[in-house]
């Protein structure tokens, strides 16, 4: 018989707060943009999330608005410096939905990624 371990980030909202605090660690370079494999990384690496769940997460991040997804995929962007993001969208009714980009659209194609907007 097999046990299966629980998965501390197989709710995206864990997720994406792991991802914030990462995220938060990491010495932004040009226009306050952090390489997506900085977090990628130790995420999958160190704390043993899956590829999936790190997808969950970012997105989530994307919905709620504490990061900011470059189109190509290379970049994030911590949102509302400053404030607590870690803190926020604890209450009931708070979820995150499942990427767009691992599930399909009505028209049988994936969503697009958030465009990214240099400031």
């Amino acid at each position: 018989m097999k046990h299966v371990t629980e998965r501390p980030f197989a709710d995206p909202q864990a997720a994406a707060r792991k991802l914030l605090e990462l995220a938060a660690g990491i010495e932004p370079v040009q226009d306050g943009r952090i390489h997506i494999e900085k977090i990628n990384y130790p995420f999958l690496s160190t704390l043993k999330g899956s590829r999936a769940e790190f997808g969950a997460g970012v997105r989530c991040a994307v919905e709620k608005g504490w990061l900011e997804l470059h189109e190509s995929g290379t970049y994030v962007r911590l949102l509302t410096p400053g404030q607590n993001l870690l803190a926020l969208g604890t209450g009931p009714g708070t979820v995150c939905l499942s990427p767009r980009w691992l599930a399909p659209n009505g028209a049988g194609g994936a969503a697009p990624a958030p465009s990214f907007q240099p400031h």
